[in-house]
């Protein structure tokens, strides 16, 4: 089901919104400003395009998981692990309805618990990261 959503969440073209639906054009109020989501962001980097032309995206969360995860890291011997540690995993929209996955860092993993769909989310300080998932021509 989760598949099928995404899905039809990702390609407005082929399913369009119909009169009703809540559509993630939002604005974010930040100090007397008010910006809307940033569009063309998502697409720009799937496509490996400049993201230069905004500086704080502003995405809208479509869901978010909070959980302790269990990591790999070198200089632990077999008989001992590492510590789960705690990660928060978001899946947020442009202004085109385009998602992506991002991932918060671990100091503020708990922060994230907060974070609920239709929170709009400015984000000032980030690091992007790309990769194909598959190994497939799509991005």
């Amino acid at each position: 089901m989760r598949e099928f959503f995404n899905a039809i969440e990702c390609d407005h073209d082929s399913f369009p919104f119909v009169e009703g639906d809540k559509y993630h054009e939002q604005a974010a109020y930040v100090g007397e400003e008010k910006q809307h989501l940033t569009k063309d962001y998502v697409k720009s980097i799937a496509e490996f395009r400049d993201t230069s032309f905004v500086d704080h995206p502003v995405l809208y969360v479509v869901s978010r998981n909070t959980q302790h995860e269990h990591q790999i890291f070198s200089g632990f011997s077999s008989q001992h692990h590492a510590p789960p540690i705690k990660v928060t995993h978001l899946c947020l929209a442009d202004g085109d309805g385009n998602v992506m996955y991002g991932r918060l860092g671990t100091q503020i993993a708990d922060q994230g618990k907060q974070l609920k769909r239709g929170d709009i989310l400015r984000l000032d300080i980030y690091t992007m990261c790309t990769h194909h998932i598959r190994n497939s021509p799509n991005k």
